[in-house]
């Protein structure tokens, strides 16, 4: 069997009458198959539930709130939701992706560290400042009902899962010795996120280059993927990924130009969300088998840790 017989009886039900002329995979990500069919289509093949669920709420999000923002957000045309099959396709956005995160070879990225050393800085953290300002300003009743729907808790027990979640994280890369310091620091500042006060609005949830499609040659900013983690909560969670993948000063540069009322506190908030990213990072090394990502999460939670104690 090859490449391409191996997924027609999918693509025949997402595209009956569509030739199929050129099919590539997308080796990026880890929760679901990504293809690409003529240059024209992204087809999502999720490979658990969790991910066929976020496709579903992704399909519902984006089709309320294409127009209101000054980028590209997938645009379903197709999709198939069987007992053991989900698929969907969106509309090919042209683009590459604008991240200083290691991808794969085949991958087409720009090197976000080499454009924000160049003239195009400032044009830069314009875009992703108004599109984030353009996110964070999505009424609440618009994307509501859909939400409700697909996002059964609310924040401060998001936050808590999120703990949870750390914890675990931390039983299977750690030894019992920095387990210790590590549930210690997690109790701690668990603690300290219940205590703070802030207004929550609509969140894209992994805003990060990984999810920005710019235009290689003039490096304007095209499309934003993956709206899964959409929810109602912090807007710093969304600063968060921005200094994870492009350092603090320039997420602070991305903040002039937010156009939200200005949250005094969101970077600050937004850098105590980040000192949990050793654990995802340790997380998805464990589920993708990354020594890389491994290796930069122990490092990342054992200098929290000695910061800690």
């Amino acid at each position: 069997m090859n490449f391409t017989e191996k997924y027609e009886g999918i693509l025949g039900k997402l595209f009956p009458a569509l030739e199929i002329k050129d099919l590539a995979e997308v080796d990026f990500g880890w929760s679901s198959q990504i293809l690409l069919v003529n240059r024209a289509y992204v087809v999502k093949i999720p490979k658990t539930v969790e991910a066929a669920n976020g496709i579903e709420k992704e399909m519902s999000l984006t089709s309320l709130i294409k127009g209101t923002l000054p980028v590209k957000v997938p645009e379903y045309v197709s999709s198939i939701f069987e007992p053991n099959l989900v698929a969907a396709a969106y509309k090919f956005i042209d683009g590459s992706m604008f991240t200083t995160q290691p991808v794969k070879g085949e991958i087409h990225a720009l090197r976000a560290d080499v454009h924000l050393s160049g003239n195009k800085r400032g044009l830069i953290a314009m875009q992703i400042g108004e599109t984030l300002g353009s996110i964070h300003s999505i009424p609440q009743d618009l994307v509501g009902p859909v939400l409700e729907k697909y996002v059964t808790d609310k924040w401060e027990e998001k936050i808590s899962s999120w703990f949870q979640e750390c914890r675990i994280t931390g039983e299977k890369g750690l030894y019992p010795d920095e387990l210790r310091i590590c549930n210690e620091f997690l109790d701690t500042l668990e603690e300290e996120f219940h205590g703070l006060n802030y207004s929550q609005k609509f969140i894209h949830g992994d805003f990060g280059g990984w999810n920005m499609l710019f235009d290689p040659v003039s490096i304007i900013f095209q499309g934003l993927l993956d709206w899964a983690d959409s929810r109602i909560g912090d807007p710093a969670k969304d600063f968060t990924e921005l200094i994870y993948d492009f350092g603090e000063p320039f997420s602070r540069e991305i903040l002039l130009h937010y156009g939200e009322e200005r949250d005094p506190d969101i970077m600050e908030r937004a850098k105590l969300y980040l000192k949990l990213a050793g654990f995802q990072d340790l997380e998805y090394g464990l589920n993708t088998g990354s020594e890389f990502f491994i290796e930069r999460g122990k490092r990342s939670i054992l200098r929290e840790l000695k910061n800690f104690s």
